[in-house]
């Protein structure tokens, strides 16, 4: 069964990049690509997806409002950070956010499919 997601990342290249890597790779279907995280409940709302990624920068408080308000609206919502960095300090600040998890965007291909084989058992 193909899987649903929604990807929020204002870096196009990279977003188009990891729609290639999820849809080429595995059962997937990337149902929502946005560059902000605003209209991120209207679409949930609307695709229903199965695992939600959200880039989240730790320095800017509007992204953290936004992720904070999608995970309080939505708490069964599979949402996953999509991140740069593999230092714990961040790690610490996504599990505050409400993130049920994280990958890095450096090793995106091997820690998606480690952190979807997690989420399967």
């Amino acid at each position: 069964m193909q899987k649903s997601i929604i990807i929020v990342e204002n870096d196009i290249e990279v977003r188009d990049g990891i729609k290639f890597v999820l849809e080429d790779t595995f059962e997937s279907e990337v149902v929502a690509k946005l560059t902000t995280e605003e209209n991120i409940n209207e679409s949930y709302e609307l695709k229903h997806p199965y695992l939600t990624l959200i880039s989240m920068d730790p320095d800017n408080q509007e992204e953290i409002s936004y992720a904070r308000e999608f995970i309080n609206t939505h708490p069964d919502a599979l949402t996953v950070a999509l991140s740069s960095t593999t230092d714990q300090v961040y790690h610490k600040f996504v599990r505050e956010v409400g993130f049920k998890g994280f990958i890095n965007k450096n090793n995106f291909l091997q820690d998606f499919k480690s952190t979807l084989n997690i989420f399967n058992s």
